[in-house]
């Protein structure tokens, strides 16, 4: 009976240890698939981040790329408002000029009495008046030498200013070049990496184009500048003499 009782309870363990060894198992294999079920969500949920990242990434990108656009946009308005203005400050300066020729015109006569009064004395002056006129036209004679040497450094001022401009203007072309083929770059990007690289690139080639305008403007009013300067300095010699050929012009 003693062995029947052992073998029984030797078999009672081997059952209780396959079934204790197939829950074992059985919760092994639930645990692995809630993991693996996990583990699919975890990929999942990052997967859908990662597009909405990338899709904010490409909205922000395009914004940029649509922003920097319109800066230029503006700054090109902005250039030809200033060159509008300065053709407008032309047109008026060239009228106050011919004004003012106008004015000399109408008193030319009364200069002309004037010179033909002092011709008559200067005839029956003394010697020491012709001396002193003598002495007068040498001035005048070196003050126009002064004058034909600045109207000389004038122009080639002006020729350097003119290939300085030019060269400023290939330049402009250039980067006017280079904003198209970035926007091209933009329109053709396909990620965020991408439109990133040619919003960047496009900011640079603005900054650039910028600065170019700004060497531009600043010529512009410099040249302008120049021009009012040497019209005054022409106005003061018609004041003094009226028969010079720059106030016959």
């Amino acid at each position: 009976m003693s062995s029947l009782a052992e073998l029984r309870l030797i078999e009672e363990e081997r059952v209780a240890a396959e079934r204790a060894a197939l829950v074992a198992a059985e919760e092994t294999r639930r645990r692995d698939i809630e993991l693996a079920q996990q583990r699919q969500r975890d990929q999942e949920a990052r997967r859908v981040q990662a597009d909405r990242d990338a899709a904010l990434a490409l909205e922000h990108a395009r914004v940029q790329a649509e922003r920097e656009i319109r800066m230029q946009a503006e700054v090109a308005e902005a250039g030809e408002r200033a060159r509008h203005q300065a053709v407008l400050d032309e047109q008026r300066l060239a009228q106050e000029m011919e004004l003012r020729r106008a004015e000399v015109a109408r008193k030319r006569p009364t200069w002309m009495v004037a010179v033909t009064a002092f011709a008559v004395l200067a005839s029956v002056g003394s010697s020491a008046f012709a001396i002193d006129r003598q002495r007068a036209i040498d001035d005048a004679v070196a003050a126009k030498q002064v004058s034909e040497r600045d109207r000389q450094a004038a122009r080639d001022d002006a020729r350097g200013s003119r290939q300085e401009l030019e060269a400023v203007q290939a330049a402009l072309k250039n980067l006017e070049n280079r904003v198209t083929a970035a926007l091209v770059e933009v329109k053709k990007a396909q990620d965020a990496k991408d439109l990133a690289v040619a919003a960047a690139n496009l900011r640079r080639i603005n900054a650039e184009n910028a600065a170019v305008q700004d060497r531009i403007d600043a010529k512009a009013a410099k040249d302008r500048h120049d021009k009012r300067i040497e019209k005054v300095k022409i106005l003061d010699e018609c004041k003094h003499n009226a028969f010079t050929k720059k106030c016959l012009e």
